[in-house]
Order: C-alpha cells, then structure tokens, then sequence
C-alpha cells in the first residue's frame, strides 16, 4: 500500500499501465487467426532441398571459378579447387562444380 501512496499512476489513464496489460486477448481474436491449421498454410522449400536440387557443373579443368553469374549483381570471383573426387560448392552462391575426370 505505501507504493500505491507513493506513485500514483498516470492521470490520463483511469487504471494502472500494468492492470491494463491482461487487456490484449482482443488483439489474437478474429478473422485474421482462426485459421491456425497448419497444413493449410504455405510452406515453402526448406534452402536443403534448393541446393540440392541445382544442377553440378562438370569440368575439364581442376581450378574453376564463380562469380555468382548474374554480372554486377554476383558475389565476388573466386576459385575452387576440383581435385578431390566429391562434387565442391560454391560458398556464395552454393552452386556445386566437379571435375568430369576425377575417378
């Protein structure tokens, strides 16, 4: 009770700021969040399944380099290395490149 003596609330409003916080339920009622089933909702591809769906590069060459291909607008050139015999990805841009001789 001395609190309440001490600090008053603010005059503009008729109770306390923190009476009026269990106010919100009105705000998740409605139209807008009745639907709440899931499967209903869209649900795009999780990045794992793009990636994996890009096409490798097949090389002659053992050093190739990217540049995320679309000009000015890509990331930064740089080169990666083939010599080992499992398909690289590019660290930018996730494009995987591999050597067609590498047995």
């Amino acid at each position: 009770m001395f609190f309440k003596k001490c600090f008053k609330h603010n005059i503009n409003y008729r109770i306390a700021q923190s009476q009026k916080r269990s106010l919100k339920d009105f705000r998740v009622m409605g139209p807008r969040f009745e639907q709440t089933d899931f499967d209903l909702q869209p649900q795009p591809d999780p990045a794992i399944k793009l990636i994996a769906n890009t096409p490798t590069r097949f090389s002659n060459q053992s050093i190739v380099s990217c540049n995320g291909g679309n000009g000015s607008l890509g990331h930064p050139k740089i080169y990666i290395n083939l010599n080992k015999n499992e398909p690289v990805s590019c660290g930018y841009c996730m494009k995987s490149s591999k050597n067609m001789h590498s047995s």
